[in-house]
């Protein structure tokens, strides 16, 4: 089955990973749409050395809208199908699975609704299989928002569709996003969405994960569990929770959140409850569980390290069954402490100190053979 197909990228100041990006797409697609935002930088110069018709350049002012050149992407595409890919990305599948991939979709029932969503591999190693970037192009999609805009379709649902091209993505790797500011630049745009549309999920996860470390961790968990309830008058509880396909995600920000804070046990029980439940033994839970045991014994351990310095400070004997220790398996104890917290190198140092003073233990020599190891490890 013959199909055509428009790769479509959208870029400004792109010239790190632009010319990757095209040598990916050239290949493989039947025409490739290049809107340019207003780049001043090296990325047209690269664009222009491409020869042929096949690339198609179009120039656009910047209006703080990703939308507005995705749209204009689809309105100057001329092949049956569009597929967009970002300037920070690339695709690694050869172009034998991209045109199996269309040509499967093209003889679907439903083909004129699809949204067909590929896996796309960040720098972290996570794959997202739920990101819409292909679909027919019969001028019925569009997109809207600001920022992580959202493809949508006039009086009608979109299906989503898993394919099998992969595209790799390193657009938020830290440097990256350090120069572009993307976390100020998203979080004016994520809020320019919610007040347009203040009750959508969509844009208040967004907004809540590009700025997860600017905002207080307890306005992130209440606001949010507050947007997902659908009684709000009742607790927060599997059956209280609106059926969106951002609830999930909502609820892992939140256990998140809980992490920072460390203050409600059985509310963090909870969310991880509701996660288990709309997805069974899922490895977030399950993480977040671990962490949450962790950082709980660390904070248990912090306090123990204070109660030892209060008690160590008694001017009273309490040394009756070990007379002859003078307080040295106290300082001990002390050191297995901050061992445990990550104060190595002190720990150590008070445990030598404990040794050469006479008191030693299997225990002992076994926490300095540890913080031995932890020394050759970091030579």
């Amino acid at each position: 089955m013959d199909i055509t197909i428009t790769g479509a990228v959208i870029v400004r100041n792109e010239e790190r990973c632009i010319k990757r990006c095209i040598d990916s797409l050239i290949t493989i697609f039947d025409e490739i749409i290049v809107v340019d935002t207003g780049s001043f930088d090296n990325t047209l110069n690269i664009l222009n050395s491409y020869h042929g018709d096949k690339l198609k350049i179009f120039n656009t002012t910047w209006e703080e809208d990703f939308s507005k050149p995705r749209n204009i992407a689809i309105r100057e595409a001329s092949c049956e199908y569009i597929f967009f890919v970002d300037a920070d990305e690339y695709i690694s599948s050869p172009k034998s699975d991209v045109i199996s991939a269309f040509a499967d979709v093209s003889g679907l029932v439903q083909k004129n609704k699809l949204a067909l969503c590929p896996n796309i591999k960040d720098h972290d190693s996570n794959i997202s299989k739920s990101v819409r970037r292909g679909f027919i192009n019969n001028h019925e999609f569009y997109y809207f928002g600001y920022v992580h805009e959202e493809l949508r379709k006039d009086n009608s649902e979109i299906l989503d569709l898993n394919i099998q091209i992969d595209i790799i993505h390193d657009g938020y790797l830290f440097n990256v996003i350090e120069e572009k500011e993307k976390v100020k630049r998203n979080e004016i745009l994520n809020l320019k969405n919610i007040n347009i549309e203040p009750l959508y999920l969509r844009w208040r996860f967004f907004y809540y994960r590009d700025s997860f470390d600017r905002i207080p961790a307890e306005e992130i968990h209440n606001t949010l569990a507050a947007l997902i309830k659908t009684n709000e008058n009742l607790p927060l509880q599997i059956s209280n929770l609106k059926h969106d396909q951002y609830t999930f995600s909502i609820l892992d920000l939140m256990a998140r959140a809980k992490l920072k804070l460390l203050d409600d046990e059985n509310e963090f029980n909870c969310i991880i409850s509701m996660m288990n439940e709309m997805i069974p033994d899922n490895s977030n839970a399950f993480y977040y569980s671990m962490i949450y045991d962790i950082f709980k014994w660390k904070e248990s351990a912090k306090k123990k390290i204070l109660d030892i310095v209060k008690y160590k400070k008694m001017e009273v004997n309490n040394n009756i069954d070990m007379l002859h220790s003078e307080d040295l398996h106290i300082d001990a104890a002390l050191s297995f402490y901050m061992y445990e917290i990550g104060m190595i190198a002190n720990a150590k140092k008070l445990l030598l100190s404990v040794k050469s003073s006479g008191f030693n233990t299997g225990l002992i020599d076994k926490y300095l053979n540890l913080m031995s190891y932890k020394d050759s490890e970091n030579e």
